[in-house]
């Protein structure tokens, strides 16, 4: 699996789950269909940004980021606003 200490860590303070070494990409992609807001915010990123091997994908990203905000993750409301703001 992708490892995501591979993943620049750029927003690590950001993205604690994501600045983990032992978080695989598909632990996050579980965590995150599980419901932890934190961890659907923090896929969103690797979406966006396209880190790890992973291909950008702003539609996925927006997805992940929806999900975040409706559990109430307010990071991901102002990924959301920047990223509709840019349409």
């Amino acid at each position: 699996s992708i490892q995501l200490a591979a993943i620049p860590a750029a927003r690590s303070a950001e993205s604690p789950l994501i600045a983990s070494s032992k978080t695989s990409f598909k632990e996050l992609q579980k965590q995150a269909l599980s419901g932890n807001a934190q961890a659907q915010f923090e896929l969103g990123l690797v979406y966006e940004e396209g880190r790890g091997g992973i291909k950008s994908d702003i539609a996925y990203a927006l997805s992940w980021y929806e999900e975040a905000a409706r559990n109430g993750f307010n990071r991901a409301k102002e990924r959301l606003n920047s990223l509709t703001d840019r349409e």
